[in-house]
């Protein structure tokens, strides 16, 4: 609360963006009574957002992943539920209600337009090597980290932080944690990044919603310390995944100098994880790897980003592993 107030006297707007979860949960409060405000989990937002004046919420990334059938009643119940339960709760000067010309996006990667294809393109193909790496039998975790961390380095010449993280919970044996609390930790990232599926189909539906999970953290720091409208920002996520929290408790995203919260991440590490061998190995070669690129880019010059020819080879990667994907699930 102290850092939206010092925010508000900086002309710093200090903006939460909702998850389609959250959005979710204030449907079935309002609409089908299935949920009870009481147990619902939304109380701690709530009243937030009553003591706070100068903070704002945005749903759009939720609204446009949100299935169209629904979508009205989605934002209907938003719009009452704030209404009720959020009476002190004012929208930012600039804010929309215009949901209609949002475009949604498909449940399939297939049929995203280019530039979303582009924008989800290296978490979706890392959403998919940690199926394919669990689904080839291998049972050493040590041997399922490097499998996965070889090919993003050596065959997709792209390691994503984060996608990297959540592998290593994936690939670890969770029978062998001897601490209660941080065996439960690692269970909600495993059970939320390990993806399953009647169907092939369904499978690759799965990787396309853990990548969006991702995408929704990546996306709240990309845009922090970001200027909308004039106004310089500082975004913050608010989800009702679990998975994800305990996730972004795990590796934190760290400003840079040149104002930028989305380059550079910092690990949080538990007692058992600095006990562990596999963490430490697993901690060193992606650090080392990771370092090693970003020397490689500051000594050629190289911008920060993604050419076009480099994202179309990440989508040539995304079809070969979704036919891969695919037939070890057929089996």
């Amino acid at each position: 609360m102290a850092r939206c107030i010092k925010n508000h006297f900086k002309g710093v707007e200090t903006c939460l963006i909702l998850d389609l979860n959250i959005l979710s949960k204030m449907r079935e409060v309002v609409d089908t009574k299935i949920v009870n405000y009481e147990t619902s989990g939304l109380k701690g937002l709530v009243k937030i957002l009553n003591s706070m004046p100068a903070l704002y919420l945005s749903p759009g990334f939720a609204i446009s992943e949100a299935n169209q059938d629904y979508l009205a009643s989605l934002m209907e119940s938003y719009e009452v539920f704030l209404a009720k339960y959020c009476p002190e709760y004012t929208d930012a000067p600039n804010a929309t209600k215009n949901y209609k010309n949002i475009n949604n996006k498909p449940s399939e990667f297939t049929e995203l337009s280019k530039a979303e294809k582009y924008f989800n393109s290296v978490t979706y193909l890392g959403m998919l090597r940690i199926q394919i790496v669990e689904r080839r039998g291998d049972s050493d975790p040590f041997l399922k980290y490097e499998s996965y961390l070889s090919y993003m380095i050596e065959k997709a010449d792209m390691v994503g932080a984060i996608e990297s993280e959540a592998a290593k919970y994936v690939f670890s044996d969770i029978e062998s944690i001897s601490d209660p609390s941080f065996r439960a930790f690692s269970s909600r990232i495993k059970r939320n990044f390990k993806k399953s599926g009647n169907s092939p189909e369904k499978l690759l539906k799965n990787c396309l919603n853990a990548a969006r999970d991702i995408m929704y953290y990546r996306a709240t720091a990309d845009r922090s310390s970001e200027l909308l409208d004039g106004k310089r920002q500082d975004t913050w996520l608010v989800s009702a995944d679990d998975g994800l929290i305990k996730l972004s408790e795990s590796i934190h995203f760290v400003p840079d100098m040149d104002g930028s919260d989305s380059k550079y991440v910092s690990f949080v590490r538990r007692k058992e994880q600095k006990n562990s061998s596999y963490w430490n190995y697993c901690d060193e070669i992606t650090i080392n790897n990771l370092n090693y690129r970003q020397l490689v880019r500051e000594l050629e010059g190289a911008e920060y980003g993604l050419e076009e020819k480099d994202l179309d080879y990440l989508l040539d990667c995304i079809s070969e592993s979704e036919d891969e994907l695919s037939n070890l699930a057929s089996k």
